[in-house]
């Protein structure tokens, strides 16, 4: 399902991604896929995890992690939903049993966190899945991103996206380093994503997704919440509707703004050229049999087709015909002075 992003600058691949905004409640979550879907996200992205498989019991965040989490026959009513809208569904998973619901409600892209790049178990999991996977890299080595992605490829499973971005409710801008992103360009032959999680309540908010598309990033990230104002347990970070869908807006520009042909063969270039480049013109009466030299020309902007200036010898001899002052010259007008 999730195609687009796999060749590079084809096109921006937004991913809505709903973490804790659910609050645990399954109407919340499907209500949360009804409005992701009104955005125009490309897809939906869901966090699945068993607190007992995720953490110790005296982890500080074990309660709240219980109180969010869902059980099978919930993620399969949520989930269904999702697809029901027809919104390709993306499932971050934390542990194993978390991947084989994953698998089991054949969600279309696997996730796997930063905190197992290293868990050679969640990776064999991943690569015998044949999924499109997504490596969080954020907070990692290099030599950890390459031990994954080595691990992954020389085990024949080469449909990775290496995701930047690492959420520190929020990210400061400082912290952000968008410069990695240009490091995994350079040293992978993969699509590379940005999550991004400065605060959403920044400016920057609905810029720097747009200057991570700059650096490579063809895959972006963005958490999504009905209303943050609520200042429920994920809104550091996460948009609401209407701001997703001005992200949305912003990056379909930007698609455009990057183009496809190469230089001077668009439709606005020629017709810009034609506009602002210089052309050879007469810089005085001609007379038909006279000998036309560089003295006899100008270079000037006329809206008549006519030579670039770089092009003044091959119209160096005898003019043809009567040429007033400023028309523009072409071979056709001359004959040219035949060299001895």
């Amino acid at each position: 399902m999730l195609q687009r992003p796999l060749i590079p600058y084809e096109s921006i691949f937004l991913i809505a991604e709903t973490a804790s905004s659910h609050e645990g409640d399954v109407d919340l979550a499907q209500k949360l896929a009804d409005a992701v879907k009104e955005s125009g996200a490309h897809a939906i992205k869901y966090q699945l995890q068993n607190p007992d498989n995720l953490l110790v019991p005296t982890h500080h965040k074990y309660a709240s992690f219980k109180e969010l989490q869902f059980n099978d026959r919930e993620w399969r009513g949520i989930i269904g939903h999702a697809k029901a809208l027809q919104l390709p569904v993306i499932a971050e998973v934390f542990d194993e049993e978390s991947c084989n619901l994953a698998l089991d409600l054949d969600i279309d892209v696997l996730k796997l966190p930063t905190s197992d790049l290293s868990n050679p178990h969640m990776i064999d999991k991943i690569v015998a899945s044949s999924k499109t996977t997504i490596l969080a890299v954020g907070g990692a080595t290099t030599n950890e991103i390459a031990k994954a992605v080595s691990a992954c490829t020389e085990q024949g499973h080469d449909k990775l996206i290496l995701m930047h971005g690492f959420q520190s409710f929020p990210t400061k801008i400082e912290d952000t380093n968008l410069s990695l992103l240009s490091y995994l360009k350079q040293n992978y032959d993969f699509p590379i994503g940005f999550a991004d999680h400065v605060d959403a309540e920044s400016d920057m908010a609905l810029v720097l997704p747009l200057v991570a598309v700059g650096f490579g990033a063809t895959v972006i990230e963005k958490h999504f919440t009905l209303d943050r104002s609520l200042k429920g347990r994920d809104h550091y970070s996460a948009l609401n509707p209407d701001e997703f869908k001005k992200l949305v807006a912003q990056t379909a520009l930007i698609e455009k703004a990057y183009g496809k042909t190469p230089f001077g063969t668009s439709k606005a270039e020629v017709k810009y050229r034609e506009l602002m480049k210089k052309k050879i013109v007469a810089n005085t009466v001609i007379k038909a049999g006279e000998t036309i030299s560089l003295n006899s020309l100008s270079f000037r902007r006329s809206d008549e087709n006519g030579l670039l200036p770089g092009n003044y010898p091959d119209i160096l001899g005898r003019a043809i015909r009567d040429i007033e002052p400023f028309e523009t010259i072409t071979k056709k007008d001359v004959i040219p002075i035949k060299s001895s």
